[in-house]
Formats: structure tokens, C-alpha cells, sequence
């Protein structure tokens, strides 16, 4: 998720997060279950946010919710923080 507070050239939020739902027979939830977060979850992410420091009116930059420091504190009721998004493998087309 990537929220701006005021414009492209604010301060960015990030926080990656993946779906709680359980397994399927279709493979890991994460790739298959479509969910997107609702507005409430979205509001809960901003509130978080901005009682950890973000600054949506700041020029430039990103404020990232890390799972090392937030997923603890940070409560949704369909999915949880994940760093996992910033060290996985960045494929382009045509490249292996």
C-alpha cells in the first residue's frame, strides 16, 4: 500500500502487506485470493502511521512500516506487515 498525504511530491507511506487468509488448493493465499484492503484498514494504517512519526505534508521521501518494528503494534483483521516485498527478487521482462 503507498499513500500520499498531500500530492505526489509529499511524503510517501509504505506499508507491504499480504493476506492472512488460510491456504487454498490453488497455492499460497497471498498469490490467489484477490483481497484488497478495505477503507476502514486503510484509515487504521493511516492512524498508525501517523502516531509513529509520518509526515504526509513533508516534501519527498518515503515512510515505510516495517514488520520488524510495526507488525506487532499494527493489527488487521485480513493481513500483516511483511518485509518480505523489499528483499524479494525484482524480475523484469525478459530477464531470469
Amino acid at each position: 500500500m503507498r499513500i500520499w498525504g498531500a500530492g505526489k511530491n509529499s511524503q510517501a507511506l509504505q506499508a507491504d502487506l499480504v493476506s492472512t487468509a488460510p491456504p487454498t488448493p490453488w497455492g499460497n493465499p497471498c498469490l490467489t485470493d484477490g483481497t484488497y484492503p478495505t477503507p476502514r484498514e486503510v484509515l487504521t494504517v493511516i492512524d498508525h502511521a501517523l502516531a509513529h512519526g509520518w509526515q504526509p505534508d513533508a516534501l519527498g521521501g518515503t515512510f515505510v512500516l516495517t514488520e520488524a518494528q510495526h507488525a506487532h503494534t499494527l493489527q488487521l483483521p485480513n493481513f500483516t506487515l511483511t518485509d518480505r516485498l523489499a528483499i524479494a527478487p525484482r524480475l523484469t521482462a525478459g530477464r531470469s
